[in-house]
């Protein structure tokens, strides 16, 4: 691959995904206006992550998440976001302990403290134009995380029966694991509680897989429409990933071979993603001789592209699993 398609794709992500995590943004109560109305659940950790990554190439978003966190601090989990920042390059990890120090004081309290002091810096605390966020309208789909955290208390069950109503397929422990960054023992524990409360069913067949009631729980939170979880916290660390490799790429004198070479072990770093997304990815995706890596990236920006579709995409998406009797392994979404 070319190290001019690097950077073109690069630029390409870039914008795509500032786009994503401003609509992000404003359907959590960040005042990020946007024509178009957000769908999925939002994860805010890994937008915290990518929005840490996105502000020198965005300085609004720097305002809209500090500002949020100052208001709505409390429905933050400090356990998701370190589990969450192992998925992205260690740069970003003294721009993560920053932050924490700052929210540490946004939010007076020190559970802040074990992600703050694990890195050094010697940044000045952030500025940022206040009153750019409110709380968010808990009645919004896409803040269905936020909403079982503030009726559960922040924590592994209230995010394990987040993505268990976001599914439309039972998930197992490990599936489940995947797709949150907690440990097995964790979501297993949460797993077993959740379902002596009743709040998610328990699928016949082994590994044992788990789902939550989708009418019940849409009839009790008056839901308009059914959740949809989606793999942005893979979405997320993998782009961000990329663009700090383009990042370099640009520096150096590299051929298309040790271009291709390194774009190899990127991808392979997130296998996860290409896993939970299977379903929505056409075959040049999978497919790992080094010809095709152009194809590759190009099916991950037009995968991003296709998420403000969403809902149209889900009904063709739907017609297609029916006339899928056995789904492919992995499919966990």
């Amino acid at each position: 691959m070319s190290k001019a398609f690097v950077e073109d794709s690069a630029g390409e992500l870039e914008a795509i995904t500032i786009r994503l995590a401003w609509r992000q943004w404003g359907a959590i109560g960040g005042s990020a206006a946007s024509k178009e109305t957000w769908h999925s659940i939002v994860d805010p950790e890994s937008l915290i992550l990518a929005s840490l990554f996105l502000m020198d190439r965005e300085p609004r978003i720097h305002d809209i998440l500090f500002s949020w966190v100052q208001v709505n601090a409390e429905l933050l989990s400090v356990q998701h976001l370190k589990n969450l920042q192992k998925n992205y390059p260690p740069a970003l990890r003294a721009r993560v302990s920053d932050f924490a120090r700052q929210a540490r004081t946004l939010a007076r309290h020190p559970r802040w403290s074990s992600l703050a002091d694990e890195g050094e810096s010697d940044a000045r605390p952030p500025r940022w134009n206040a009153g750019r966020a409110a709380a968010p309208r808990m009645r919004n789909t896409a803040n269905l995380m936020l909403r079982l955290r503030l009726a559960m208390g922040v924590g592994t069950k209230a995010d394990v029966l987040t993505v268990a109503l976001g599914s439309d397929r039972p998930l197992t422990v490990r599936q489940l694991s995947d797709n949150l960054s907690y440990t097995a023992v964790g979501v297993r524990s949460a797993v077993n509680d959740l379902s002596r409360a009743g709040f998610i069913v328990s699928a016949s067949g082994k590994p044992a897989a788990f789902s939550a009631p989708h009418a019940e729980w849409s009839a009790l939170l008056g839901l308009r429409e059914r959740p949809l979880w989606v793999a942005w916290h893979l979405w997320f660390a993998l782009v961000v990933d990329y663009l700090s490799w383009a990042d370099t790429v640009k520096q150096k004198s590299l051929g298309d071979y040790a271009i291709d070479v390194k774009l190899r072990e990127l991808l392979a770093r997130h296998e996860l993603f290409f896993r939970y997304a299977a379903h929505e990815l056409p075959p040049v995706a999978f497919v790992s001789e080094v010809d095709d890596y152009q194809g590759r990236i190009q099916a991950l920006i037009d995968w991003a592209r296709r998420q403000g579709q969403r809902r149209k995409f889900d009904r063709v998406l739907g017609k297609v699993r029916a006339r899928n009797a056995e789904p492919v392994e992995g499919d966990e979404l």
